[in-house]
């Protein structure tokens, strides 16, 4: 705004200076100047003249008169040399600023330039004005909204918002370090879960395979961290007395299948079931050879007098007589309980003596 003020100043100054015609004075009074000159030296001969006549006319009143007009004349043109002086003095100033004003083109343009400064300013000013003739019709709008029931108390409203905001913020925060933590146990007990389950099942199945090819058999939690949630994909494998780890998935008897399948089972009763007081077993033995069959039941001798003083109850469904009175006698059990059907075709169930099967 400083700059455009001077601009405009300077203009007016440069518009004055050519429109009164202050250059044609300055050389008015140049002439001016030169005539004056011109009178001095007349005025000095005259002078001249005048003291060589006032040496002859001395004495006489004539004389007197004239040397009285003389000096007259010689203060006049004392004065008149003065004000010569000063029109001298005026004539340097204006010359010196003659010498500092630049030449008319060169001013010509940068009143140009400066004019379409001006122009451009102008049209930004009158922009800005319809801007904020806008913004104002729109704030008076707002205003008017403001005004309504559902912006009543805003303020206070907001502020509760915020400390809700707020509130909300730190309480997710704190659910996240939360869920951190119990992510954490979480999987740690997972782990600690797996070594015990895979402890039973190394145990059991060393104590019921007879086999010599498969030292042990353990599951094998692979995390899937592809989906959005945690998941784990189970996996039973074998480990061979001359190889690395193996899938058993197609790579065992259905025999080692069905032997597999109940150690894992009773692995998991094992480490989840403590305060369970009863387990069942249908069909167990199916698939499985004699030995197998052996191992198997000296397994679940093991398990029933572990746990005798528990109350823990062992429920066993099969068509192997040869195992049914294998397991009575070794966990001393002296009756079982035998379904049939009778000539009508109709199902009964009957307690027999162990030595009946015999």
């Amino acid at each position: 705004s400083n700059s455009f003020q001077s601009v405009q100043n300077l203009e007016t100054d440069i518009y004055q200076y050519v429109v009164q015609g202050k250059a044609k004075a300055l050389s008015s009074k140049k002439d001016e100047k030169e005539q004056l000159e011109k009178d001095v030296e007349e005025a000095r001969k005259e002078k001249e003249q005048k003291e060589a006549d006032l040496k002859k006319m001395s004495g006489s009143t004539d004389e007197v008169e004239g040397k009285m007009r003389t000096l007259n004349d010689v203060l006049e043109s004392i004065t008149i040399k003065t004000k010569i002086e000063k029109i001298g003095g005026k004539i340097k100033e204006l010359d010196a600023k003659l010498l500092n004003v630049p030449p008319e083109d060169e001013v010509r343009q940068t009143l140009r330039s400066y004019q379409g400064r001006k122009d451009k300013l102008t049209e930004e000013i009158h922009k800005a004005k319809g801007k904020m003739s806008s913004l104002s019709s729109i704030v008076k709008e707002y205003e008017k909204e403001l005004g309504a029931a559902q912006f009543q108390n805003i303020e206070e409203r907001h502020k509760m918002a915020q400390v809700k905001l707020v509130a909300t913020k730190s309480s997710n925060l704190d659910l996240q370090r939360y869920y951190t933590a119990l992510d954490k146990a979480l999987m740690k007990f997972h782990e600690m879960k797996m070594e015990e389950i895979n402890k039973i099942i190394r145990d059991y199945w060393q104590a019921t395979y007879k086999g010599k090819d498969i030292e042990t058999i353990e599951i094998k939690a692979d995390v899937d961290t592809s989906a959005t949630k945690r998941s784990h994909n189970y996996r039973l494998v074998m480990k061979h007395r001359t190889e690395a780890q193996l899938d058993m998935r197609g790579r065992c008897s259905a025999g080692q299948k069905v032997l597999a399948a109940l150690v894992v089972r009773l692995a998991l009763a094992e480490s989840f079931c403590h305060n369970c007081g009863v387990l069942a077993l249908d069909e167990p033995t199916s698939n499985l050879d004699h030995a197998n069959i052996a191992g198997f039941t000296d397994a679940l001798s093991r398990i029933v007098k572990e746990r005798a003083k528990s109350g823990f109850q062992l429920i066993v469904i099969s068509h192997d007589d040869d195992f049914i009175e294998k397991l009575a006698k070794d966990t001393e059990v002296e009756v079982y309980w035998r379904v049939s059907k009778d000539a009508n075709a109709k199902s009964g169930i009957d307690c027999h003596k162990v030595t009946y099967l015999g």
